[in-house]
Formats: structure tokens, sequence, C-alpha cells
């Protein structure tokens, strides 16, 4: 008969074992996974650290159980929210740090904010997935696929496994957010998920897609800031379109170029430019917002047409201009 897990293993570790095996699974081949259980098996405490990251002087690092870095992912999501995991990528990460360099090459990047306890990752995500994959699937084979089994041992063997990783701790909370594009070893941050992340340090809500010119025209921004920020009204729509977050944020700032200073494509932003005026803030989101359902249109009638960036801005735009024409000679007709 099988055990209750309730009242053996902490609900945090259940639920980072239930994630990790059914968003990564099967990260590595079976016969590595069954020579990596039998050492990790024998000399948790050591077994990363040891066999993985032997190759550095880590006399600089910190070292953190497996379970803090995995509570540290989840207090940083809680805190603010980056882009989701990429599970290809943490399936790349588990074969470059097992079969192919045989070596972390790329500490994780831990802090914490001073007079608080908790522990927060702004760099390494998907390599801290990518171990915790791998011990999972070896709790898994362990326990003879037995999943109540299989968590109780990664809840035991998380608290055992340590990693080292680079530590610091800052003074306030808002160099939290504003370190995440600095550490970016373990994959490419965008620009898109940059300004994702500076909106939530002006107070955006990452679900928000509204207020954003609002609240961007009361900082004191560079005036490319201001308009890459802006183009965010296109990146947060991603779900409703067929384009990447990274071409929307491209021809998004294009666009919020023209409705925020009247510059078109190939001009240039300067600091002489000055801020909207009280009150165009929500007429400019607006416009954004009408811009982006254009730019739906022109995708759905031909999806090559977002290949150039500046080329389908310069359509929008266009479309635009006609739009605010048509209403003017309405207007005067109507008088």
């Amino acid at each position: 008969m099988q055990k209750s897990i309730s009242a053996l293993v902490n609900a945090d570790t259940a639920s980072h074992y239930n994630y990790l095996r059914e968003t990564f699974g099967n990260v590595l081949p079976m016969t590595l996974i069954q020579a990596t259980a039998i050492q990790l098996n024998q000399d948790p405490n050591n077994w990363f650290i040891k066999n993985y990251q032997g190759g550095f002087d880590n006399t600089s690092q910190s070292t953190f159980t497996l379970l803090e870095l995995l509570n540290a992912v989840n207090n940083s999501e809680n805190k603010f929210q980056q882009y989701p995991v990429v599970p290809q990528s943490v399936r790349q990460l588990a074969k470059s740090i097992f079969i192919e360099e045989y070596n972390l090459l790329s500490y994780p990047t831990v802090t914490k904010i001073e007079k608080n306890a908790a522990l927060y990752i702004v760099g390494g995500r998907h390599r801290v997935y990518a171990i915790a994959s791998v011990v999972a699937e070896c709790c898994y084979l362990l326990a003879r696929s037995v999943e109540n089994v299989a968590i109780e041992i990664f809840d035991k063997l998380c608290k055992k496994v340590k990693i080292s990783a680079d530590f610091f701790t800052l003074k306030n909370e808002e160099l939290l957010v504003k370190l995440i594009p600095a550490d970016n070893n373990g994959r490419a941050v965008r620009a898109s998920e940059q300004y994702h992340l500076k909106l939530q340090t002006l107070g955006i809500n990452p679900s928000q897609d509204d207020k954003i010119v609002e609240v961007i025209n009361e900082q004191k921004l560079d005036p490319k800031e201001r308009v890459a920020l802006a183009a965010q009204i296109f990146t947060k729509k991603q779900a409703k379109s067929r384009l990447k977050a990274q071409t929307l944020q491209a021809i998004g700032s294009k666009i919020a170029a023209y409705l925020l200073y009247g510059v078109k494509v190939g001009g240039r932003l300067t600091h002489k430019l000055e801020n909207l005026s009280e009150g165009k803030e929500e007429i400019v989101e607006k416009k954004m917002n009408l811009a982006f359902n254009i730019l739906q249109e022109k995708v759905k009638e031909n999806s090559a047409v977002a290949r150039n960036a500046r080329e389908v801005a310069m359509i929008v735009i266009n479309e635009l201009e006609d739009n605010e024409n048509a209403r003017k000679v309405s207007q005067t007709a109507a008088k």
C-alpha cells in the first residue's frame, strides 16, 4: 500500500516535482539517467558541485540547496513577471551540462534584499530547471516509476543537492528587476522582455495593457525609451497575434514614435522632443490600439507583410492618417 505524501512532503516540493515532470519530461537519455541516479543517490550533498562545477574556482560564490534555488525562482515570479520559461531551452541546457560540457559553464545569479530573508533568481531560471529536471527524472527511476515515492525521494534530495551560485545583497527592491537583463548568460533577454520588465518597475501590472502612455509620460525618460515602452501596448497583445513579441516590439516602436512625437519611420528621436501635453495620453493609447488592429488585418491578408518592420509600420501609419483625414472631412461636412 502506497503512503500518502501529504504528511511526508512539503507541498512546495511536490509542486516543483510535478511542474518539472509535466513541463520538461525526460531531458536526458535513459542510460545516462541510470548512471546519474546512482551518483546522485550515493552522495547527494556533493554530487553536482563535485561533478559539474569542479572546473572553476568558486570561492566568490555561495552554495544553495536545489530546493532553495527552486523557491527563489518562485519568489522572483511572485515579485515580477518574466517571459515564460522555454522547455526546449531547458532541455538543451540539460544536454549541455550533463552530456556536452559536463560542466555548468555559467552559474545562476541569486540575490536578496537587505533585511529580507527571501532569495530571488535574477539570472538562471532555465539552468536551475535543467538541473532540477535531471534530479526529478533520477527520482522517478529510483522510485521504480511510482510517482508518490518519486516525490518523497525528490523532497529529500532537493534539500541535500548543493549548487554554487553567484550571490549578492541589494540595498533596495527597485534594483531587482533592473538586474535581469544584465544577467542573460543562459539565454538572450530580448528588447521586448527588457521593456516588459521596465514597465513593472514603473508600476504597470504585467497583465495590464492600458494607462501605459500616461505612466511613461510622467517619467523622466529618454524619448527612445519612452517610445520602446509605448510599444509594449503591441507586445502585450502577442497572444492575439501571429507575430512574435520581438516583431511586435519593433513595429510598435516605429508607430509609437509617430504617435508620440510625430516622427515617421526613418526619422530621428532627439532629446529636444517634448512630452505629450496633459490629456493627450488617452488619445495616443487609443490610436496605438487602433494601429494594432490595422496591423492584425494586414497580417491576416498577407503574413509576409510583417517581415519588414519599417514597411509595415509605414503602411499602418498611412492608414491611421487616412482615417484621421476622413474623420475631419466628416466633421466638416456635418457642420
